[in-house]
């Protein structure tokens, strides 16, 4: 099944939207545990 061209563009411009604050929202803990780990890593090594 394929959208026609405007209505996918007028879907997209929502859906990135929601999209992008999902995979904020994924991103966050991931880049929270990395910045704890890369704290622990400087200062155990300084």
């Amino acid at each position: 099944m394929s959208l026609p061209k405007s209505r996918w563009l007028a879907l997209t411009s929502v859906e990135r939207k929601k999209l992008v604050r999902l995979t904020m929202i994924r991103l966050l803990p991931i880049f929270g545990a990395l910045a704890l780990l890369g704290i622990g890593l400087l200062v155990m090594f300084t």
